[in-house]
């Protein structure tokens, strides 16, 4: 017997180990699916906000290149005041690193550092005579020159134009009007189109970079502008150095943003589009293989085989064309390649190979934990419920037959023991609760009287045995009022005491019950309409003379009752209360505190 108990209970518990190991499966599924959700989240939201930061820096250094500009934009620039002015300019900057005069065949005549923190450690190299500037360069500065130059004297005109406008609203009154406005904005595009010329933007490979001394030596930006003299004449140009090294923390920022959210085997870097060259050491990427299988073809995350991870691009956008000279070099203008650049972020399949035996492990153990308890839970079961059970069949099997327990019963004192005390109380209990939960089913929490249930089903019942009956439709007159005057707590004052009024009028047959508010039904059983309206006008009467006294003696509200009653034949109850129902409404159109029939 208790083998085949032992049997049955690892047959009842198998199913849980059938759901352990399902579970197990699931939550593997599970955290499998998250990872990869979080590794294409992180991604690519590190990919979309690390390139809009990063085009946002770049834009943001035409603004500091042109206050740059407005410093070089002096005339008098000569051998002497050369050094001073290009040192007083770069200052002005924050994003650049230094800034190169160069003659006109694009050789570095001066050069000055910035005192950004990544020259802090560096000491300026002489590069007189490098060739910085590149021959495409050289020939967009040109026409850059010769289209500030062309244009000078018209804007010089139309400037004054405006300015004429601007008095003649001013004398008009008018100097604050959306016109005034539109002229003044105007005048200062043409007072920046003529002070400068626009800039060449281009980007200056590491050959270049590296013989600057500076302490990167990556590919950067070079913004770069003619230098004119008061005659207007073009005597060299400027050019300033993008700080590589804020773009290699806005980047190193990003990684560490990934790290920091749990991947670990990452790369993060800068590409040129047209020929998916990084622009920033890798660690984990391919360098052959990704030029070879080239970019994304969309800014998802994409699962990258070839490359053994995910990879993830985001173009680096920049409104360039408002400020710079391409339109009249070529006409693809803003899309020449050397422009072209994309975010990359990209996890290696280790990160996830690594994950998976993290989650592999992680599961193994739950699932040993959970096996082990398993098991010591069917032996605890075997042994510690299936004798007590064994012997608790005896003594049922004893109590069966003679249908007594015997005097020298014994009581375990164990859980079992308590099962059996338990079971006792709990019958008494069930019991109890069972006449409680009756009354609550039958009569209203508060009156103490038949709730609208209760009062539907025996006077349905009554009215089997007792016809004809009486229906009496009850409401309080003005009832609202004194709640709202005296308050909630005077109010079931009020209701309870009618309730006491009622009582002491009817018979033990009669049924009270509450339907809802202020409103009461009564039914009287074996009683014609003459008798139950004589008994309604009583109540009214009572009710006018003793009810606010005997809630509050000097209770200044009078309160009354309207009541409505039918005589009840065959018909339905519901269909009689509603009659009864009727007559209470037209007590309270006859002005309240009425009876009718």
């Amino acid at each position: 017997m208790k083998n085949k108990l032992s049997v049955k209970v690892f047959f009842i518990l198998l199913p849980l180990a059938i759901s352990i190991l399902l579970f197990s499966y699931g939550y593997y599924q599970a955290r499998e699916k998250l990872t990869i959700d979080h590794v294409f989240q992180s991604g690519q939201l590190s990919a979309s906000i690390g390139s809009s930061e990063i085009s946002h820096y770049i834009e943001g250094r035409f603004a500091e290149f042109d206050r740059l500009s407005g410093v070089m934009s002096t005339c008098d620039v000569s051998t002497d005041t050369l050094p001073k002015l290009s040192s007083n300019a770069i200052n002005f900057t924050r994003g650049f690193s230094a800034l190169i005069i160069s003659d006109l065949s694009g050789r570095a005549v001066n050069f000055n550092l910035s005192a950004n923190k990544s020259n802090r450690y560096i000491l300026r190299q002489d590069i007189e005579q490098l060739q910085v500037l590149t021959p495409l360069v050289l020939e967009r500065l040109e026409s850059s020159y010769q289209q500030w130059l062309t244009s000078y004297p018209k804007n010089l005109t139309l400037e004054e134009q405006a300015l004429n406008k601007l008095l003649d609203l001013k004398q008009r009154g008018e100097e604050n009007s959306q016109a005034s406005r539109d002229i003044s904005n105007q005048l200062v595009e043409l007072r920046e189109q003529r002070n400068y010329p626009k800039l060449v933007l281009s980007f200056a490979t590491t050959e270049i970079v590296s013989q600057l001394g500076l302490i990167f030596d990556e590919e950067t930006y070079f913004f770069t502008r003619p230098l004119v003299d008061c005659e207007q004449n073009l005597i060299g140009y400027y050019t300033a150095v993008l700080d590589r090294t804020l773009i290699e923390e806005q980047i190193a920022s990003i990684k560490q943003s990934l790290i920091d959210s749990g991947l670990e085997r990452i790369d993060v870097f800068l590409v040129r589009n047209h020929d998916t060259q990084p622009l920033c050491d890798v660690n984990y990427l391919s360098v052959d293989k990704f030029q070879q299988y080239g970019l994304n073809d969309t800014i998802e995350p994409r699962f990258r085989n070839e490359l053994n991870g995910i990879m993830i691009t985001h173009p680096i956008t920049l409104e360039l064309k408002q400020h710079l000279i391409f339109e009249s070099i070529s006409t693809e203008g803003i899309s020449e390649p050397e422009f072209d650049l994309s975010l990359a972020v990209f996890i290696s399949n280790s990160e996830l190979e690594q994950s998976h035996i993290d989650h592999v492990k992680e599961v193994s153990l739950y699932l040993l934990i959970a096996l082990a308890l398993f098991a010591v839970l069917t032996i605890y079961l075997s042994h510690y419920i299936a004798s007590p059970i064994i012997d608790l069949r005896k003594r049922i099997s004893v109590l069966s037959r003679q249908g007594e327990i015997r005097a020298n019963f014994k009581v375990r004192d164990d859980e079992i023991g308590d099962l059996f005390k338990a079971f006792n109380d709990m019958a008494h209990n069930i019991k109890n609760k069972e006449s409680q939960l009756t009354k609550l089913a039958t009569e209203d929490p508060l009156t103490g009287i038949l709730n609208r249930r209760a009062l539907v089903k025996n006077a349905v019942d009554s009215h089997r045995v007792y016809t004809p009956s009486c229906i009496c439709m009850m409401d309080l007159d003005h009832f609202k009022q004194v709640n709202d005057e005296c308050g909630h707590s005077i109010g079931d004052k009020v209701l309870v005491a009618f309730c006491e009024i009622v009582a002491s009028e009817i018979r033990h047959s009669d049924l009270l019950g509450r339907l809802g508010g202020e409103e009461f039904a009564l039914v009287l059983p074996q009683t014609n309409l003459d008798d139950g309206i004589q008994l309604a006008e009583r109540i009214r009467k009572r009710v006018e003379a003793e009810l606010a006294a005997s809630v509050y003696g000097n209770f200044d509200i009078a309160i009354t009752v309207s009541i409505g009653v039918v005589e009840w034949h065959a018909e339905d109850f519901n269909k009689a209360l509603s009659r009864a129902d009727k007559c209470l409404y037209e007590a309270k159109a006859l002005g309240r505190n009425q009876t009718c029939s």
